[in-house]
């Protein structure tokens, strides 16, 4: 009898010395990256149109709306790297059908509160510009963008969220289809914009 116990208790020690080590999996700060996509309608208002609108010229650019979309890659610790596209069509007054700007931008985020549910954000945006009628090309230029925000978890993989900001654009000088040249004096003109957007994230 003690014969057979003392056998059990050696192979019980043998057991739990063959076990692998086990390694605890690193704190939630130190995780990679993970991948988000981010699909937006927005709400623009241009607060400053003069290198569009020349004095004495039918303005093409007034109010509107357009839609985008991103994907970054977000660190645990809040920051936020990646790339975006949108489409913005203006109000033309009649000078062209629909005056359209797309920007491709490189955009920088800081998430605050990111392990909450809701987490406000600040970010900023670098982009490439064409502008002309009907996603046609007539110029190009440069955009700088500012914005905050709020974003809603709803689940691990989906959010909404909430934006607004402004963009300061800059393009070369172009004969618009009325004969009229616009942007010739180099002026930035600046726009207002409200966005909300369908976040998908960590796939």
């Amino acid at each position: 009898m003690l014969g057979a116990s003392l056998a059990l208790l050696s192979g019980a020690s043998g057991a739990r010395a063959e076990a692998p080590d086990f390694t605890p999996p690193p704190p939630p700060a130190d995780a990679p990256p993970s991948l988000a996509g981010e699909l937006r309608g927005d709400v623009i208002i241009p607060v400053a149109n003069e290198p569009l609108c020349p004095s004495g010229s039918p303005c093409l650019l007034r109010s509107g709306g357009g839609f985008g979309g991103s994907l970054e890659l977000r660190w645990p610790r809040g920051l936020a790297l990646g790339v975006a596209y949108d489409a913005w069509f203006f109000n033309g007054r009649s000078v062209e059908e629909l005056p359209s700007l797309q920007t491709f931008s490189v955009q920088l985020r800081h998430f605050f509160l990111a392990t909450r549910e809701l987490h406000p954000f600040l970010g900023g945006a670098l982009g490439a510009t064409l502008f002309g009628d009907r996603l046609r090309v007539d110029t190009g230029g440069v955009s700088l963008d500012a914005f905050l925000g709020l974003e809603a978890e709803r689940s691990a993989r989906v959010a909404f969220s909430g934006a607004g900001g402004v963009r300061v654009c800059g393009r070369a000088p172009y004969t618009a289809r009325d004969g009229t040249q616009r942007a010739e004096d180099f002026l930035a003109n600046a726009v207002l914009f409200l966005r909300f957007g369908l976040v998908l994230q960590r796939f």
